[in-house]
């Protein structure tokens, strides 16, 4: 028969294991990705921001992560808080607004290297996202083209 602090010690290795299972399936529950997806999508949204100014795919973007094309974009979403392709768009328009103001390239230009397959949509995006358009951004912070 087990002593009084032997049966305590399993009696709380028990429970401590009930909890983490608890929680492993409530994170399953609620949506939030596990501890090693976490991580993979960490590093692809970093991929993604140090890639914004090239032509990526949604295909490449999962790749990244080793995932599915439709894993990838639900998990992203639920841990980044926003899809893929919001995500890249938003890194897409920081890095246009960091040219904006350290630059006097053309909003061609900038469209171009940022990423944007034409400066009519990246206006569009740019109007959305700030409010402005480009020029009107880059005006109200005192630089002239």
């Amino acid at each position: 028969m087990p002593s009084f602090q032997e049966g305590s010690a399993r009696l709380s290795a028990i429970t401590y294991e009930m909890v983490a299972l608890l929680v492993q399936h409530a994170e399953a529950i609620e949506g939030i990705p596990k501890p090693g997806m976490r991580d993979r999508l960490t590093e692809a949204a970093e991929w993604i921001r140090s890639h914004c100014h090239e032509s990526l795919t949604l295909e490449q973007m999962a790749s990244q992560a080793n995932c599915s094309l439709s894993h990838f974009s639900r998990q992203f979403h639920r841990f980044i808080g926003k899809t893929p392709i919001e995500y890249l768009t938003e890194c897409r328009i920081l890095k246009s607004k960091a040219l904006l103001v350290s630059s006097n390239m053309t909003v061609k230009h900038i469209a171009e290297y940022s990423g944007f397959s034409n400066s009519t949509y990246f206006i569009q995006c740019f109007r959305k996202s700030e409010g402005m358009t480009p020029e009107q951004f880059r005006m109200l912070r005192g630089i002239s083209n």
